[in-house]
Formats: C-alpha cells, structure tokens, sequence
C-alpha cells in the first residue's frame, strides 16, 4: 500500500517517566503500490458504493482509526 500524506512525530513522558516518541500518519489518500503488478481501478455507483462497505466479503474493506 501506498500513503500519502503527512508524518507527524511528538515525544511525551509515559506513565513509567521514560520519554518516548508518537509517530502518527495524517493520510490524504491510500492506494495500491504498483511497484510489482498492476491494478485496475473501477469506479463505482453511490448505491453499491454503500452496501459493499457493509461485507467486506463483497469488497467493501474498513479501515481503522
């Protein structure tokens, strides 16, 4: 996968008084990385768009926070 987007990174002391570092990815877009094989994009209707998310058996892939 490909992500575009902007790194961000903050230290902070953790709860055992050690000084660690955040590293947090705001993405603009996430896509397929094409370096060794290729894809095919195929845009979608509004109304499969939103019963797809739902099974992500039928393609429809959600994403974590």
């Amino acid at each position: 996968m490909i992500v575009h987007g902007r790194l961000n990174h903050r230290p902070y002391v953790n709860k055992s008084g050690i000084e660690v570092v955040a590293m947090e990815i705001d993405a603009f877009s996430i896509g397929h990385d094409l370096n060794r094989g290729t894809a095919t994009f195929v845009k979608s209707s509004p109304a499969a768009e939103s019963s797809s998310a739902a099974d992500p058996a039928q393609g429809g892939a959600t994403a974590a926070a």
